[in-house]
């Protein structure tokens, strides 16, 4: 199962609603965090951070795996993959392991791509144990 999958089977969700606006930063641990609304301050999040299409984050991102369809406006830091839709817009420095970008997508500032892989990734595609037992 991918981690993706693992997370949405938890159930944890947190949804910042359209017309919410949330001054402050926010940690969580909830496997998705999705902004509909705007967010003046940072998220740091041990799960996927989901910004829809008239979403905003005025700070820096700290998450496992982004998909970007409004605007962050801070530097990012994502520890598998970054997805930024073709409405999505990244005013900030972007560090991370994978990167895709659609058309019309903007990015305004620097590109860190992160050659190793993650751990959690590591974990899920590391062969299971064939020990032999000898008897």
């Amino acid at each position: 199962m991918s981690r993706k999958k693992k997370n949405q089977a938890k159930g944890e969700h947190t949804v910042i609603g359209k017309g919410t606006i949330i001054n402050g930063d926010i940690t969580s641990d909830a496997a998705i965090i999705r902004v509909d609304g705007e967010v003046r301050g940072g998220i740091d999040t041990k799960g996927d951070l989901v910004v829809g299409v008239g979403g905003i984050v005025r700070g820096n991102v700290t998450a496992a795996e982004l998909v970007l369809g409004g605007e962050i406006l801070g530097d990012v830091v994502v520890s598998y993959k970054v997805d930024i839709e073709a409405k999505g817009k990244l005013t900030g420095d972007i560090t991370t392991h994978l990167l895709a970008i659609d058309e019309n997508a903007v990015i305004q500032g620097k590109v860190t791509m992160i050659t190793e892989e993650p751990a959690a990734k590591q974990a899920e595609t590391a062969p299971e144990s064939t020990e032999a037992v000898a008897e």
